[in-house]
């Protein structure tokens, strides 16, 4: 409980948690009420329980198909409750939802969520790194996350990557990370679409040889699938738990044979 109070409590869950709450806030405290609402009624009507209820019942739906954690449902309960919001609002003032949604853009640009400092156990890799490992040491196995600040997703992903290494980087399997955007050679080797569209940042790859195993998210009849980068969905996706171990193999059998 600890671990899950720490994570929440900070100034982006706090300050977006109550943009997310803010009609009912408004709706229910009758001092806000009175300021914001000219009907002057302070308390929800069925329609507005009704919406409550079916937001509660999307995001359970939507989470769960998500494969994700509790932090899954945390970031879907906030961005649908927020649309959920601007639509309350707009019924009863389209002024009123206007300034919302005005709100809510200063929240976006003054509180984005940061991500933690990384794990001293994932390394920074540029072009030239990246090459030599993959050649000099190939019978390392590395899992590389490539990201690109720009994309908001690369943020939850990073923070993610490093508790990851923190439990599973040894001697023989290691993590790096890399700026992708600053290496466009890069992307175009490993065909990552950089465009600010794009399905592919972050991507994260499974080199084991020198040579790619497994990425995610990963192609599917030429389409890129959906993949939530939470810590289970990494562990089940690549198999973690295993690759530990072909990875232990592999670096004992080469020093065995350079002995």
């Amino acid at each position: 409980m600890a671990v899950v109070s720490c994570d929440v409590v900070n100034v982006h869950y706090v300050v977006n948690g109550l943009a997310a709450c803010s009609y009912f806030l408004f709706r229910l405290v009758p001092s806000l009420c009175l300021i914001v609402f000219a009907d002057q009624r302070c308390e929800l009507d069925s329609r507005e329980v009704e919406i409550f209820v079916f937001l509660c019942c999307v995001v359970v739906l939507k989470a769960r198909r998500m494969m994700g954690d509790w932090r899954t449902y945390l970031d879907v309960l906030i961005i649908f409750s927020k649309a959920a919001n601007i639509f309350l609002f707009g019924r009863a003032s389209i002024k009123a939802a206007a300034w919302y949604s005005i709100v809510l853009i200063v929240l976006y640009l003054a509180f984005p969520e940061k991500p933690l400092p990384p794990s001293e156990k994932v390394k920074q890799l540029t072009d030239s790194s990246l090459k030599e490992v993959l050649s000099t040491n190939s019978h390392e196995t590395w899992l590389v996350l490539f990201y690109a600040p720009w994309a908001p997703p690369s943020v939850k992903a990073t923070n993610v990557f490093s508790k990851l290494a923190d439990k599973y980087v040894t001697e023989s399997f290691q993590f790096g990370r890399m700026d992708i955007s600053r290496y466009p050679a890069v992307s175009d080797r490993y065909s990552i679409d950089m465009s600010h569209r794009t399905k592919q940042l972050p991507t994260i790859i499974l080199y084991e040889n020198g040579k790619e195993t497994a990425r995610r998210p990963a192609f599917f009849k030429k389409q890129v699938e959906t993949f939530q980068f939470t810590e289970d969905n990494i562990r089940y996706g690549f198999a973690l738990n295993d690759v530990v171990d072909r990875a232990k193999v592999r670096w004992t059998h080469e020093n065995r044979k350079n002995k």
